[in-house]
């Protein structure tokens, strides 16, 4: 937990150090070296979790065979390389505070995008959470527009802001390859098998997405500049808009603690939970803009206003409690029985709560009203009431064997009965 929230926050400081040698180069280059590290780490480490067993053939195929989920992955890394370079081109010119402010976009870009694809239905307490993220935001860019806020390149922080967009549908096409697996095969998707494929796509995408959008700045030079951005990063050459002093160790410094990062993020989840993790990754914009007070090398300090704490405040408070809204949700949906879940409990508890509560009673009444058989030769500890009709037409004992009749738990050996109505447990 201490690791995700020190490599978070640290992980934020370090990527506007890497980005102030890089100066205009920072957006292409970045995306394009990135999608060369995360492809060897991820496609290395889901070798190996096949090597050892961790990863199976069924899940391979799923992805990679010709009527696999790999289309979905592909524009998934799409959306990672376009949501990685609109984020480094405009970090540069924005300050830490008002970064970690436009990323907090991300949550209600995650529910656009999960409503239009999954079909996902909100509850009242997340709809609330989102509208107090977009009120926050909105407040953010109100006192960026009144010059409110600390100097900032309004354009840019836009910018970031859209970004968030792409990384939300990378999220929620991947989310939707997960559901799919679990569905079809009633098992869990390896996380590595999906990221490691992604990852294929993004290094395809990297470059011919980075160029495009280069070109589209400025066509003038735009071989030059592709080629002093790179050398920029590699051989530290100084050009004519940037100097390149220390591009590559600032570079690998920010690289280092990404993958710690992400290396804590996935040990966090498969240690304990989603929920912890979730919270630690939000306390790390906080701790980022903290951070951002002390004069860092290259970029030095910041002096963060107090409204942009307060436009911080706000969007972390909604985004917990749309957070808080997904266990409402998932509470309602597992004391709602099969015919209270056909439908979801859009905006509850306010305009569905008596419809759901409606069709629990009606569950209940059929449930009363269906005969109850009962099984007299058990004994008093054994004596159980079974339901019929029923789906199966074996018995559980209590001991655990899968009998006939009921009254075949009481002896050991199996003794054959014509069972008069099929019995389940």
């Amino acid at each position: 937990m201490f690791a995700v929230i020190v490599t978070g926050s640290t992980d934020v400081v370090a990527g506007k150090i890497r980005a102030e040698p890089l100066g205009p180069y920072s957006g292409f280059v970045t995306a394009i070296a990135n999608a060369i590290v995360y492809f060897t780490i991820y496609t290395s480490t889901c070798t190996y979790r096949y090597i050892m067993g961790y990863i199976t053939k069924q899940q391979i195929k799923f992805i990679w065979s010709r009527d696999g989920q790999w289309r979905l992955l592909a524009i998934a890394g799409l959306c990672d390389v376009l949501g990685q370079i609109l984020q480094f081109i405009g970090q540069p010119y924005v300050s830490v505070m008002v970064y970690q402010l436009m990323l907090q976009a991300q949550v209600p870009f995650t529910a656009l995008w999960s409503a239009s694809l999954l079909r996902v239905k909100y509850v009242a307490v997340e709809l609330i959470g989102l509208i107090v993220v977009v009120l926050g935001s909105a407040t953010a860019f109100m006192q960026l527009s009144q010059g409110g806020l600390s100097s900032t390149n309004i354009p840019m922080a836009t910018l970031v802001c859209l970004s968030t967009a792409c990384t939300a549908m990378s999220f929620t096409l991947k989310e939707m390859v997960f559901r799919r697996y679990t569905a079809e095969y009633h098992d869990d998707l390896d996380i590595f098998v999906v990221n490691s494929a992604a990852s294929v796509f993004s290094l395809c995408w990297s470059l011919p997405v980075s160029s495009g959008i280069e070109w589209l700045r400025q066509p003038l030079g735009f071989t030059q500049r592709l080629e002093d951005g790179f050398f920029c990063l590699v051989a530290e050459r100084p050009t004519d808009i940037s100097s390149c002093q220390y591009a590559t160790s600032t570079y690998i410094i920010y690289m280092s603690l990404n993958i710690f990062y992400n290396i804590s993020v996935y040990a966090l989840v498969a240690k304990h939970s989603a929920l912890l993790t979730f919270v630690c990754m939000k306390l790390t914009a906080p701790l980022a803009a903290i951070l951002s007070l002390i004069p860092w090398p290259l970029i030095g300090s910041s002096e963060i206003p107090s409204s942009e704490w307060v436009a911080l405040a706000v969007i972390l408070a909604g985004v917990f409690l749309f957070r808080h809204g997904n266990h409402v949700k998932d509470k309602a949906m597992a004391d709602a029985a099969v015919s209270a879940t056909a439908w979801m409990l859009c905006c509850f508890p306010f305009f569905q709560k008596k419809k759901y509560h409606h069709a629990l009673v009606v569950e209940e009444e059929k449930e009363a009203a269906t005969p109850q058989l009962e099984s007299p030769l058990l004994s008093p500890d054994m004596r159980r009431t079974v339901s019929a009709p029923v789906r199966a037409r074996m018995y559980v004992c209590p001991d655990g064997r899968r009998v006939c009749c009921p009254s075949q738990c009481n002896r050991m050996e199996m003794i054959l009965c014509r069972c008069e109505a099929p019995f389940v447990m």
